[in-house]
């Protein structure tokens, strides 16, 4: 039944928005997301809807990383970056992509740097980290790891990847 659903509010916002309804046209997608809120097709719908909004951006760019298609994922978030470029989102997503695709890691560090600069959460120190190694920078890997630890103590994963970086530097 919900599957029905979002089929036929994703084909009503098309028809839509072929005649012109935007706001007709963005309210159904908007219902659509709220039913499904991992539906890409209608997160990129509303992205050209609104391709000055960076909120739309943002999630599009997070579905896309949590569905592992990266190479997608990029243009979303540089996109966002554009658009915000004072917010950390962008950086650290992008910062992200290009770690998990082995892209660029040089410039990958540059953005989690970034990120970090702007908004220093825990979230934003592991993705620098995560560049970090790429680049086998392996104190700085260590310092953002550590700082992600000091700002969140309860998130398992931080410490497992401390612990892991550790046991590898070890002769």
């Amino acid at each position: 039944m919900r599957r029905d659903l979002v089929d036929i509010a994703t084909k009503t916002g098309a028809v839509y928005a072929m005649h012109g309804y935007l706001p007709e046209a963005e309210q159904c997608w908007r219902r659509v997301t709220a039913l499904d809120p991992a539906n890409i097709e209608c997160r990129k719908m509303l992205c050209r809807l609104r391709p000055g909004e960076a909120g739309p951006w943002l999630q599009l760019g997070l579905l896309l990383i949590q569905a592992d298609r990266l190479e997608e994922a990029e243009t979303p978030f540089q996109r966002l970056i554009e658009l915000e470029p004072r917010q950390a989102a962008g950086y650290a997503g992008l910062a992200e992509v290009y770690v998990r695709l082995g892209k660029d890691p040089e410039h990958a560090v540059q953005l989690a740097r970034t990120a970090v600069q702007l908004e220093p959460t825990a979230s934003n120190h592991f993705v620098q980290a995560a560049a970090c190694e790429r680049v086998e920078d392996w104190s700085g890997a260590d310092a953002a790891l550590t700082r992600a630890i000091e700002l969140n103590p309860a998130e398992p994963m931080y410490r497992e990847a401390h612990t892991r970086l550790q046991k590898a530097r070890q002769p």
